[in-house]
């Protein structure tokens, strides 16, 4: 800093010519909003009780390169785990595994939690296929969801 506040020109060639850092705060999500959103502080007390069948943990665990993944559902009560291998990580690729797998459990199925990722973003469809109920775990809490997070590690 002494160049340049003697007047020499040596600080334009730094990267950053010492500037100060800009903190972003306050800056707007552009990924974009899950629309009809309902957070898991809604979902029945009686999901966390883990005293019915019906209550589904949901995520996608992507390859290496993201070639390629799975759909994973875990059953909260039975602690039934289902996996289906997945091309890519599309909202339709989503909707169309998980209404694969559950769709011949449907009346089985009551509730549905999944984390914040876009590729839940159809799960209005999905809650009409399958009547249910969808619910979204606050964001960077993914013991929220924890059965299916700790199946997941050894996916």
């Amino acid at each position: 800093m002494q160049d340049k506040a003697v007047g020499g020109e040596l600080y334009k060639y730094l990267r950053h010519q010492h500037k100060k850092y800009k903190k972003c705060y306050g800056k707007n999500d552009y990924r974009g909003v899950i629309p009809s959103r309902i957070d898991i502080d809604e979902r029945p007390s009686i999901v966390d009780n883990h005293t019915r069948i019906g209550d589904w943990e949901i995520d996608l665990v992507i390859g290496k390169g993201h070639k390629g993944g799975f759909a994973t559902l875990a059953d909260r009560k039975s602690r039934l785990y289902l996996v289906l291998p997945i091309t890519n990580k599309t909202a339709q690729t989503a909707n169309d595994a998980i209404t694969k797998l559950l769709t011949p459990l449907k009346h089985w199925v009551k509730t549905l939690t999944f984390d914040n990722g876009r590729e839940f973003s159809w799960h209005e469809k999905l809650a009409d296929r399958l009547e249910c109920g969808t619910y979204f775990a606050k964001p960077y809490h993914s013991w929220e969801r924890g059965l299916n997070e700790n199946h997941n590690g050894f996916c």
